[in-house]
C-alpha cells in the first residue's frame, strides 16, 4: 500500500516566502527535510524550531485542529506536545494553514521498545488527556468509535493488502484475535479528549524517557482506548503491565485498546513496500497482541 502522493510542491523558496511575509524572525534561519509522511511535511527551522505543512488537501483539516486546540491542551500535560508558535496562513500559492511547532529533543521509540519509566510517563500523561471534551471538538471518523466501525478496514487489510507482507498462519491468527476482541464491551461513558494516532513513530524518547508526544492530527473526542495501543506497539509485559496499572484501565477498556493496537499494527505492516520502518513497527505490534491474551 503506497503513500498518497503529494498535492502541492513545497520547496525552500516557498517556506521562505510564508516565513517572511507570516514570521520574519524565522526568515534566515536554516531550513532542512526531516520527514514527509502521508499527511504532512517536516522541515527543522533553525535548531529550535521546526515547520509542519500539510503536502495534501485531507491533512488541512487536521493543521487546523491543531493549531485551534492544542494551544488550550498543552498547559494541563505532563510531556510538552507540539502546540503551534505560529499559525500560519495561506499564501505565495500554497492553499493551506500550516504551523511553527518546537522542536523537541529525542527520537521516535519506532522499532525499539520502551522502558518500564516511559510507560509510567506515557500513562500518566493519558490520564491528564483524557479528561471530557467539549461539544466542539474535532470530529474524527476512524478514531475513537465503535470497534465494528473498523472491522471493514481491518478485513480489507487482511485481504488486500497484507498477503505476502506477513505470514499466512499470522493472518488465521489475527482473523481469530479480531473476532474475539470485537466482543469486547462498548465505550458508553462521555467522551474524552484522546491522541487518535499514538503509535511509537509519534512518541519521542533520550536518554530512557519520553521529551515529547506529537503528531496530533487526529485529535478528536471519544473511546480512551484507543489511546492504549501503546501498551502493544511499544511495551513488553513488565513496561505494558507498569502502563495498565498506572492507567488502572478495567478489563473491557484494556481489550478495546488490545483491539485498536490490532487495527493500528495492520496498518504499519501493510507500508511493507513503501515504508519498511512502519511494517516493521506493524509486524511487531501484531506479535505482541498476538503473544498476549485479551485480558492481559
Amino acid at each position: 500500500m503506497e503513500k498518497p502522493r503529494a498535492e502541492v510542491e513545497i520547496t525552500e523558496d516557498l517556506l521562505r516566502a510564508l516565513l517572511q511575509d507570516q514570521a520574519p524572525e524565522f526568515v534566515d534561519a536554516s531550513v532542512e527535510l526531516v520527514a514527509a509522511g502521508w499527511d504532512n511535511e517536516i522541515y527543522r527551522l533553525g535548531d529550535d524550531h521546526a515547520i509542519r505543512i500539510p503536502r495534501r488537501s485531507a491533512a488541512a483539516p487536521l493543521i487546523d485542529n491543531e493549531q485551534r486546540w492544542l494551544p488550550v491542551l498543552a498547559p494541563v500535560l505532563p510531556l510538552p506536545i507540539p502546540a503551534p508558535l505560529v499559525a500560519g496562513k495561506p499564501g505565495h500559492g500554497f492553499p493551506w494553514g500550516w504551523s511553527i511547532v518546537p522542536w523537541y529533543p529525542g527520537r521516535p521509540i519506532g522499532e525499539s521498545l520502551g522502558t518500564v519509566a516511559m510507560a509510567e510517563q506515557l500513562a500518566q500523561f493519558l490520564l491528564a488527556l483524557h479528561h471530557p471534551a467539549p461539544l466542539d471538538a474535532p470530529p474524527n471518523p476512524f478514531r475513537g468509535g465503535l470497534l465494528i466501525e473498523r472491522d471493514d478496514r481491518v478485513q480489507r487489510d487482511l485481504n488486500e493488502h497484507l498477503p505476502g507482507l506477513v505470514p499466512d498462519e499470522t493472518l488465521v491468527a489475527v482473523r481469530d484475535r479480531w473476532e474475539q476482541l470485537l466482543d469486547a464491551p462498548t465505550f458508553t461513558e462521555s467522551p474524552v479528549w484522546i491522541h487518535g494516532d499514538l503509535h511509537p513513530n509519534n512518541a519521542l524518547a533520550a536518554d530512557g524517557a519520553l521529551t515529547a508526544v506529537i503528531d496530533f492530527g487526529d485529535i478528536t473526542a471519544g473511546d480512551p482506548a484507543t489511546d492504549y495501543v501503546m501498551g502493544w506497539m511499544a511495551f513488553d509485559p513488565p513496561a505494558r503491565a507498569v502502563f495498565r496499572d498506572t492507567l488502572q484501565a478495567d478489563d473491557a477498556s484494556w481489550r478495546r485498546g488490545q483491539a485498536w493496537a490490532l487495527i493500528l499494527s495492520l496498518v504499519f505492516a501493510a507500508q511493507g513496500d513503501d515504508d519498511p520502518g512502519m511494517h516493521a513497527v506493524g509486524q511487531g505490534g501484531i506479535r505482541r497482541v498476538l503473544d498476549n491474551d485479551t485480558a492481559g
